[in-house]
């Protein structure tokens, strides 16, 4: 039921955005707002990417003492 109800308020409240903004406003503002959200999610992906990398290089030169990957015995 409250599932219903967030789906149908929200294209509610889309359309309701849409007749005050007009087509073409809605699309940009789309379009504009989109192209921000995915720029910070990359930014995001990326920052974690690199200490994923970092982490692993780390544990690689932890494996050895004196870098590169190898056999942790004695």
């Amino acid at each position: 039921m409250f599932t219903q109800l967030a789906f149908w308020g929200s294209i509610l409240l889309c359309g309701v955005y849409v007749w005050g903004r007009g087509w073409e406003a809605s699309v940009e503002d789309v379009r504009v707002y989109g192209g921000e959200a995915v720029n910070f999610w990359m930014k995001e992906y990326n920052r974690f990417d690199a200490a994923q990398r970092d982490a692993t290089v780390a544990a690689n030169m932890d494996a050895r003492g004196r870098g590169g990957r190898g056999y942790k015995g004695r």
